[in-house]
């Protein structure tokens, strides 16, 4: 996932969840 436009369900689900898109950007 690159940031572009639209954030995937899991992406959404993730951050509603508590947490941080950081851990996501190895």
């Amino acid at each position: 996932w690159t940031g572009r436009g639209r954030q995937p369900k899991w992406v959404k689900e993730w951050v509603e969840g508590g947490k941080s898109l950081d851990k996501l950007r190895v």
